[in-house]
């Protein structure tokens, strides 16, 4: 095997294997790279025991052949050196990959290829739509996953449901949830399914978007069912990841919305986020002291933390419109001031829409658009309320 590739072209490829694929494992051939030179083609892939990954760079075949390296070092060093040409070159005989430059020559062991996990592209039906959708929407609902949940492992990932017409993500760690549904515009073969999908391989695939796509290119995905999702960034990229669990495993939303509701009001965003941000400073522990938001019947609003150590903070702000108010009582609710920030983000537009249910019954809170319909929602965060003393 034998190519040629510029450092530059190769360098922002290898930094995104480093980043998301490459870590510290507890099997040595996760950590592992192949390099593969067939005809025209340079193909670099890497497993990293939950999601793999395929790309392809821009060089000169000389010889055909694959090899199996060491992938941690090999992408340091690429990554340091000098801007111009390098080679890979790899003999069977001695079992080494050399990589010259200018002036430059390393040497890597191959690896045996036996453990190896091979990333190939589908072969069966997909879809492809605007990465420019599909990321937005990402970044908004895999904030509420549980990061790292080895007692319930289906809330570290992302229900993923596809029809038609619409895409709904919806992800959860139990103390809140995040539901985005939205039109995808997509083409290709589109069949009705649903799956779980680890968010991070949702994460992975939105900045390898950002960091490589300078336009709104396409993504194509396909479901190999119950089995694995691909996820390929127009010939750019190629991530496969295992599916968690079918959707029926998924807690169902619907039972977190409100069926009593003590207080539905319209707030201007820019403005909430700025009292918030302020009095969110005195926090010093967000899972034992709340952002408490106070609400009357006249729709002034009243957020207060403390007191704390840092001290005290009391901010006022006038609702934009009152839908309803089911007391002349004042309504208080306590909230974690990082699930309430991440619930007023994923709103789009100027305005948005608060809604509390009693504080006799099961409370929740809820953060939507000002103009959803809150009967049968489609884009919603809600987030459970932390016991106030």
């Amino acid at each position: 095997m034998k190519f040629t590739v510029e450092q530059a072209d190769i360098v922002k490829e290898v930094g995104a294997l480093t980043t998301y694929v490459l870590g510290n494992n507890a099997f040595m051939q996760q950590d592992n790279v192949k390099f593969e030179a067939i005809g025209k083609n340079i193909r670099v892939s890497s497993y990293n025991g939950e999601n793999s990954i395929l790309f392809e760079l821009n060089g000169t075949v000389e010889e055909d052949g694959e090899v199996i390296v060491p992938g941690k070092v090999l992408s340091s060093l690429v990554q340091n050196l000098q801007t111009g040409l390098l080679t890979f070159s790899f003999d069977e005989l001695d079992g080494q990959l050399m990589v010259t430059g200018d002036g430059v020559s390393y040497n890597f062991p191959s690896i045996d290829s036996n453990d190896w996990q091979d990333v190939k592209y589908p072969d069966f039906d997909k879809f492809q739509m605007p990465s420019k959708t599909f990321v937005k929407n990402i970044n908004k609902v895999t904030k509420a996953a549980a990061q790292r949940d080895n007692q319930r492992p289906i809330l570290e990932g992302t229900l993923f449901v596809v029809d038609q017409e619409d895409i709904v993500l919806a992800s959860t760690d139990g103390f809140r949830i995040c539901v985005r549904g939205f039109k995808h515009n997509a083409t290709g073969a589109i069949s009705d399914y649903g799956c779980i999908v680890h968010s991070k391989t949702l994460d992975i695939l939105s900045k390898l978007i950002k960091l490589e796509c300078t336009e709104n290119v396409e993504v194509k995905i396909a479901f190999d069912k119950g089995k694995r999702i691909f996820l390929e960034i127009e010939d750019k990229f190629l991530i496969v990841a295992p599916i968690l669990g079918e959707k029926e495993k998924f807690p169902d939303w619907k039972r977190f919305l409100p069926n009593e509701i003590a207080v539905d009001v319209i707030v201007d965003k820019k403005e909430f986020i700025e009292s918030h941000k302020r009095c969110s400073l005195f926090i010093e522990n967000k899972f034992r002291e709340p952002v408490v938001l106070t609400f009357n019947a006249t729709g002034n609003i009243n957020l207060h933390v403390g007191p704390t150590v840092a001290g005290e903070a009391n901010e006022d702000l006038q609702a934009t419109e009152i839908k309803l108010f089911n007391s002349d009582a004042p309504h208080k609710t306590g909230l974690n001031t990082s699930f309430l920030g991440d619930g007023v983000s994923i709103i789009d537009h100027k305005t948005m829409r608060f809604r509390t249910s009693p504080e006799s019954g099961k409370q929740v809170f809820m953060i939507c658009e000002a103009n959803e319909d809150v009967s049968n929602p489609k884009n919603f965060y809600i987030v459970v309320p932390l016991r106030l003393k």
